[in-house]
């Protein structure tokens, strides 16, 4: 038989009852209901050890080059540009 342990878990926290008597009370063995709180606080700070990031794909990064300690940096399509232009 499979349990909603998260929903099992969160009713106990909201009832008076200690988890002994609430697991009595429900037919629920204590140490399933010990054992799925521990495995759901681990996934819990798994998951929270992970932050989700926006990828941004940046094909043409701009090439830059540095001339007497000054930086140039240009747009790799507008230096095609240029270059096509000038041929």
């Amino acid at each position: 038989m499979q349990y909603d342990w998260k929903k099992i878990i969160n009713s106990q926290k909201e009832s008076t009852l200690t988890v002994k008597e609430f697991c009595r009370q429900n037919n629920i063995c204590l140490s399933s209901f010990y054992k799925s709180k521990r495995r759901l606080e681990n996934d819990e700070l798994q998951s929270d050890l992970f932050v989700p990031v926006e990828v941004v794909d940046d094909a043409h990064p701009n090439v830059s080059m540095t001339i007497d300690g000054h930086c140039i940096e240009f747009d790799p399509a507008l230096l095609d540009r240029i270059i096509g232009a000038l041929k």
